[in-house]
């Protein structure tokens, strides 16, 4: 296949999951997180992808761990440091910028919590918490009456904590 953009050759698909993952701060990242990079500039192929990635996990350059998360080794590491002064700089700060969303995605995960939990009538409770480093900043229990109420109500949660707690704050502070 013919390759456009920047990313033209196995090495390069490689460099680019070798930049990602040397930018997650030490942390793992999923299959889904890596498959985001294929479409970093547009041209490169799924399967091409899926094969560099696999080449680079057989070669000890990256570990996939248990829980199918992958990391950089510490022998990818310095390949990839000898490696990135060929790497286009346009194309390494979207791959840095990719990675930076994924961190800053897991930091906000890790502060929402959500939960329910059917009660004796058949009703639920629905837990919807948003902490900040040390607390809850916002602690809401809610009865419904579905599971799919539970559900539908944990995903918003999800997904706008940070909306949610805006405006509660603003109608309690009201005057």
């Amino acid at each position: 296949m013919a390759r456009y953009g920047y990313i033209r050759t196995k090495l390069d698909i490689k460099l680019l999951i070798l930049c990602f993952l040397s930018n997650l701060q030490a942390q793992s990242a999923s299959f889904d997180d890596l498959t985001e990079l294929s479409i970093i500039d547009g041209a490169v192929d799924y399967f091409d992808f899926c094969s560099c990635l696999s080449e680079l996990v057989e070669g000890g350059q990256v570990v996939k761990d248990d829980s199918g998360h992958y990391r950089i080794a510490p022998r990818g590491y310095e390949n990839y440091k000898v490696c990135e002064s060929t790497f286009f700089p346009s194309v390494r700060r979207k791959a840095e910028l990719l990675a930076a969303d994924v961190v800053n995605r897991r930091q906000r995960n890790e502060l929402i919590h959500c939960s329910s939990e059917q009660r004796e009538n058949g009703d639920y409770t629905v837990h919807l918490r948003l902490n900040d480093l040390e607390d809850n900043i916002l602690a809401i229990d809610m009865m419904v009456v579905s599971a799919q109420q539970a559900e539908k109500m944990k995903s918003n949660f999800r997904e706008n904590a940070e909306k949610i707690y805006n405006a509660v704050l603003k109608a309690l502070l009201e005057t």
